[in-house]
């Protein structure tokens, strides 16, 4: 009450502060109703931030959402979603599709009493790769010509280290699956990068299978007789020949 009643406080603040201390007067239900949720990601969705804001209010009040959703929406998720507008980290489609997913986990209903796992879990990876973002902000390692494709490369690793950190938890298999994963020095798609042009190089420096056929063949047309050679590579002596230019 006397942080709202300071004279230095904006309408904003003394209007947020005011709901805040309306919030203490109600418990939320039991449970989050999978219609009311859709609703707020949709506006989420839409950047209808203060839309929202207002609906998980009411939705609290009307006990159709968990006081603890409510608190994860009102203090990180919908700060964080204002935060995200228009940054280019992650728009990357390795990051926004992942995120994608969860918000259609959130969405759809599936989740049941899990939901607010999934809020909780987005909440969390949004909150530690924001703060990662604004650790490394002038972080000289990203000023080179190739500078912000390092950086890309190494957000999305933290992402995945924090996927790991969460999984490893134990407690959200209904988002990540069972089964251990090994802690990311290079993100996911890194490593696939790299694989690819190991066998992109593999390819390039591997013998011509046809080449190294001809050159067997031509080898035995000295070695083998005539029935040999021709029990053996289906053509005969001639043909071979014939075909390949020899004389």
């Amino acid at each position: 009450t006397q942080w709202v009643n300071d004279e230095a406080r904006s309408d904003a603040e003394r209007i947020a502060g005011e709901q805040y201390l309306e919030s203490l007067k109600y418990n939320g239900g039991a449970s989050d109703r999978p219609d009311v949720i859709t609703q707020i990601e949709t506006h989420l969705k839409n950047n209808e931030f203060p839309e929202a804001s207002d609906l998980t209010y009411k939705a609290f009040q009307d006990g159709d959402i968990r006081a603890s959703t409510f608190q994860s929406y009102k203090s990180t998720v919908i700060p964080n979603a204002q935060n995200l507008e228009g940054n280019v980290y992650f728009d990357d489609i390795y990051i926004s599709g992942q995120f994608d997913a969860y918000d259609k986990s959130i969405s759809s209903g599936k989740l049941g009493g899990d939901v607010t796992k999934a809020i909780i879990a987005r909440a969390f990876l949004r909150k530690k790769l924001l703060a990662w973002l604004d650790a490394n902000a002038d972080n000289p390692i990203y000023e080179s010509k190739t500078g912000e494709i390092k950086k890309q490369e190494d957000f999305n690793t933290h992402f995945d280290k924090q996927i790991f950190l969460i999984k490893e938890t134990g407690d959200y298999e209904v988002l990540f699956g069972k089964g251990q994963i090994k802690l990311p020095v290079k993100n996911s798609v890194k490593l696939l990068e790299e694989k690819t042009n190991k066998v992109e190089t593999d390819l390039k420096n591997a013998p011509n299978p046809t080449a190294q056929k001809i050159a067997d063949m031509t080898l035995d047309l000295k070695k083998l007789g005539s029935a040999d050679f021709r029990s053996k590579y289906k053509i005969t002596k001639e043909q071979f020949k014939k075909e390949h230019g020899i004389k």
